[in-house]
């Protein structure tokens, strides 16, 4: 039998895991022991988690040479009461963000990654990225943005990341920790990373066009037409010719939705969702013309970004968030756990930036 103490650990007392035999498959059986403490030591992930992704797949003749799992288990819980990890805050002012958290390796070398920290406040907005990321989008014409509140650890409401296009792929460049989702909150950071308006008056902000057919296929499911939609071919018909307008010229739309109306041959079934297009994205008649709409035509009309070649929807960012979500493992993950995996994310990130400044960038999908 032998004794094997943490490789490499920072912890002030030594934690020791019993090897029960010896032979040649020892020096594996002490490469899966070491990472088990590295990743006790590092990340918030369960007793459970840590051996399921570390020993689950070991060789028989490796796994004979393990501890139990229950004792494995208590080391890990042991490993971190001993190192002093975080706890976990009941409420957003009590958050205590260690340096380990507050840096990430690139390359051997620590950098910082909390770019921001409101401060303790109930409102606190935490940003994270890389100086590299901020170079990316300070010279990117094109930002693209989305948030998800799935991801988002527990005391925060939203993940709200800004991606950019680089070699082809649309990658995250800053990501926000938000305690809601207030027009005020998304002003704070906008103005503390000296966006949009302001500080950048001609960074174009669109919308998204797969974001505008989803408006119109809800209101389709609120007015109670989703079988009439499904089975009627020419009512479908005119209710994707309402979103449509977005591929025509800015200056053609207002007409041509008042054109689409006043065909003769348009469902009164659809009036309500046209007239729900017309409050939300064309404008109201009035006694002066029409009244401003919630969105302007300029925001969602994807005529110019077509002929330009350039993306019409987010799906390229909904789709890193739905990634992302599976790296963490679960909903709502603890912040120290959700920190972990965001340099994770962001680590790979960097390798893809290397592999597209080595000439072997991976292949772009199509624009939509």
């Amino acid at each position: 039998m032998g004794i094997l103490h943490c490789k490499e650990s920072a912890l002030p007392l030594p934690v020791q895991i019993i090897i029960s035999k010896r032979g040649k498959q020892k020096p594996e059986a002490v490469r899966l022991v070491n990472e088990v403490c590295t990743r006790a030591r590092t990340t918030q992930e369960t007793p459970q988690q840590i051996l399921a992704e570390v020993v689950s797949e070991a060789h028989a003749n490796v796994a004979a040479l393990l501890p139990r799992k229950d004792s494995l288990k208590r080391s890990i819980r042991a490993m971190r009461k001993v190192g002093n990890m975080p706890r976990l805050p009941q409420t957003i002012d009590q958050l205590n963000i260690p340096q380990e958290f507050r840096e990430i390796n690139i390359d051997g070398t620590l950098h910082q990654f909390l770019l921001w920290d409101s401060g303790i406040e109930a409102n606190r907005i935490l940003m994270f990225g890389t100086r590299q990321n901020l170079h990316l989008l300070f010279r990117s014409e094109e930002w693209f943005a989305d948030g998800t509140f799935s991801s988002a650890p527990a005391l925060f409401q939203q993940l709200y990341t800004i991606h950019v296009v680089h070699g082809g792929l649309v990658i995250p460049a800053l990501y926000a920790l938000l305690p809601n989702k207030t027009k005020a909150t998304y002003q704070r950071m906008l103005q503390h990373i000296k966006a949009f308006d302001e500080e950048f008056p001609n960074i174009e902000k669109t919308g998204c066009f797969f974001h505008l057919s989803q408006s119109v296929w809800r209101k389709v499911q609120n007015e109670g037409l989703t079988a009439r939609y499904q089975n009627d071919h020419e009512f479908s018909r005119w209710i994707r010719m309402i979103p449509s307008l977005a591929f025509l010229p800015p200056d053609r739309v207002t007409q041509s939705f008042e054109d689409l109306l006043d065909d003769p041959d348009f469902p009164q079934e659809a009036l309500p969702i046209a007239n729900y297009f017309e409050d939300t994205y064309i404008g109201r008649i009035n006694r002066r013309g029409r009244q401003a709409p919630l969105f302007p035509i300029q925001f969602w009309n994807v005529y110019q970004r077509t002929l330009n070649g350039q993306h019409r929807t987010n799906n390229d960012v909904e789709g890193w968030h739905r990634s992302f979500q599976e790296t963490c493992g679960s909903l709502f993950p603890n912040i120290y756990r959700f920190i972990n995996c965001l340099k994770r994310q962001q680590g790979l990130h960097n390798f893809e930036m290397v592999q597209i400044l080595a000439g072997n960038a991976p292949t772009a999908r199509n624009k939509k």
